[in-house]
């Protein structure tokens, strides 16, 4: 009379930000010491100019560990900490990040001086480091790639010397207004009242498009009601909801709230 013995099979689903970078070099020109050196270079730069702890971004080879072209940057942490859309909505974040990586890497550098090539690219006086060091880029999280990891590939310095002299321009799909269904009257109060250009590109969530969104002031415009689940992960995201009636006479004191969320964005 005993229940027949089932099996059961946990599964958990997760979501994570995550940011792929891919060197715009052939590929035939990159070898697997110089993706792993840049990989793990900036990594320690984004967990310096951050203040991450070490495990708080990971990265992964990509498409594989064998045949390396790029890498994926994640955010491990719970809840993210929002790093990976600073590096490509703030033009000077990657750039920091490429110089601190440089210095962690026992170069000397300075934000005001630096090298014209990588020829110029000198140690440190006092640095005892040959290909890496566990006070550079090795560490516990990458002790499978230790072999690959050679600071001195000159590709590798090559490539970080030229982000760190870089600014990052962020670039959306066009797409106009009025194939976003936004009435032409409201944009012209947005200019009105000098409040940034919405994102050319809309917002997808669980295949539900929010037209009118501002990714870097984390600031989304509603002119109907979400699903309650995705109005929760906008919110756990850090976004700020501003709610529009269908009625353009109400617009005016809406506006006035909208432009008060951007001061407070920017402040």
């Amino acid at each position: 009379m005993a229940n027949p013995r089932q099996w059961i099979v946990p599964s958990v689903e997760d979501r994570k930000n995550a940011l792929f970078i891919k060197p715009a070099i052939p590929e035939k020109e990159l070898n697997p010491k110089t993706v792993a050196t840049i990989q793990y270079g900036l990594l320690r730069g984004i967990e310096e100019v951050f203040q991450l702890e070490e495990g708080e971004i990971l990265a992964e080879p990509m498409p594989s560990s064998d045949g390396r072209s790029g890498f994926l940057l994640y955010e491990a942490a719970e809840g993210g900490a929002g790093v990976l859309t600073r590096l490509v909505t703030d033009s000077q974040s990657l750039s920091q990040v490429a110089l601190e990586a440089l210095k962690i890497m026992h170069f000397d550098v300075d934000a005001t001086k630096l090298p014209s090539s990588v020829e110029h690219l000198n140690d440190l006086g006092s640095q005892v480091c040959v290909a890496g060091c566990y006070k550079c880029l090795l560490s516990y999280f990458n002790q499978t790639d230790h072999e690959l990891i050679d600071r001195r590939d000159s590709l590798a310095k090559s490539i970080l010397l030229k982000m760190a002299k870089s600014k990052t321009q962020h670039q959306d799909c066009e797409v106009e207004s009025a194939q976003l269904n936004i009435d032409p009257n409201w944009i012209v109060l947005l200019d009105q009242n000098k409040i940034p250009s919405i994102d050319r590109k809309p917002l997808s969530i669980e295949g539900t498009i929010i037209p009118v969104v501002w990714r870097s002031h984390y600031i989304v415009a509603l002119f109907s009601d979400l699903p309650r689940h995705i109005e929760k992960q906008l919110e756990d995201k850090g976004f700020t909801l501003v709610r529009f009636s269908q009625d353009p006479t109400s617009w005016a004191a809406q506006i006035k709230t909208l432009a008060k969320c951007f001061e407070g964005a920017s402040s």
